[in-house]
């Protein structure tokens, strides 16, 4: 039981990014303005409304960016112009 917990929590760690790599070297993480998304990564694949955690544990509605780059499926997800989650998938 206890290495199914450990595995399990070992990977949602792995999708979990709290930092992406922008291509000029800089760092975009939570806390950050939107502007700063459009402007280095430009239009998002698909935006839509979606509810999310953000705060310690609390879900709110927030708008979800999704881009395609790095080999990945990037989730940026953005409420009142501030970057509050980042998450990622091979998919």
């Amino acid at each position: 039981m206890f290495r199914m917990m450990v595995s399990l929590l070992v990977l949602c760690w792995s999708v979990q990014a709290f930092a992406l790599r922008l291509s000029n070297g800089q760092l975009l993480s939570s806390g950050d303005e939107v502007s700063k998304v459009y402007e280095h990564l430009g239009k998002p694949i698909t935006k839509y409304k979606t509810k999310a955690r953000c705060g310690s544990g609390r879900t709110c509605s927030v708008t979800r960016l999704v881009y395609r780059f790095d080999g990945r499926k990037w989730f940026i997800d953005t409420k009142n112009g501030t970057v509050v989650n980042i998450k990622w998938t091979y998919r």
